[in-house]
Order: C-alpha cells, then sequence, then structure tokens
C-alpha cells in the first residue's frame, strides 16, 4: 500500500488519519481537511483534496491532479 510506503520516505501521521486517508483513496473521493497531516498525505499518495473557491463553491484548480466534477 502507498500510505505504507510514505513512512520509509520520512512521513509520519497518526493512524487515525491514515485510515481516514486510505478510506477516501479506496472510495475514491475528496477529502475536505484542514490537518496538514493530509496535505503532506497527498504529496506522496494519490489522496485528492477538496478544497472550496470562493464563497464555498467547488474549486477546479487543484494540485495538478483533478478530475473535473462537472
Amino acid at each position: 500500500m502507498v500510505l505504507v510506503d510514505s513512512c520509509s520516505k520520512g512521513l509520519t501521521a497518526p493512524w487515525t488519519n491514515v485510515l481516514i486517508a486510505a478510506i477516501a483513496i479506496y472510495d475514491g473521493v475528496r477529502l475536505y481537511a484542514i490537518d496538514a497531516h493530509f496535505q503532506e498525505i497527498a504529496k506522496h499518495t494519490t489522496l485528492l483534496l477538496y478544497r472550496p473557491g470562493y464563497g464555498g463553491s467547488y474549486n477546479d484548480v487543484d494540485d495538478g491532479r483533478v478530475e473535473s466534477c462537472r
């Protein structure tokens, strides 16, 4: 699993965050979180983070790994 391989790269996160990220990756959904651990996990995995745009609308400009939701 990719999350396990991230530990060898020096990435550490609480096991609950790893579990939540793993479920989001498995289900193919975007994760809305303000915890910095999720941003680090997303850099090393296929985790997609939801980033709201102006007024809470969906921001299609993400980190380069965005599929259109339209």
